[in-house]
């Protein structure tokens, strides 16, 4: 099974739950989901696309490793976050437990 695919399966939460996105940062499940090998990441996943956040010094190893149709730099991760879901129009979102 590749990344893409446990991304669609994962995205099937999204109608399940009535939610606009995913925000994974567990190091398991940014792995498991797009292959990154680092410790400092977010993947963002709605229903029209995905993104990878992660600080500068992991852009080039994400950009290398990670299946997502962006990826993206922030400075503070939890500011990052916030404005890729403002940007993106999320309303409800799924976190992990």
């Amino acid at each position: 099974m590749t990344n893409l695919d446990r991304q669609h399966r994962a995205l099937a939460l999204l109608a399940e739950h009535d939610l606009d996105a995913l925000v994974l940062c567990a190091r398991e499940n940014l792995r498991y989901l797009s292959g990154f090998t680092g410790s400092d990441a977010v993947l963002l996943l709605t229903a029209g696309s995905s993104l990878f956040l992660t600080d500068s010094r992991y852009t080039t190893q994400a950009r290398e490793q990670v299946t997502a149709e962006r990826v993206e730099e922030y400075r503070v991760q939890v500011d990052g976050v916030a404005t890729a879901l403002r940007n993106a129009g999320v309303r409800r979102i799924g976190f992990e437990s």
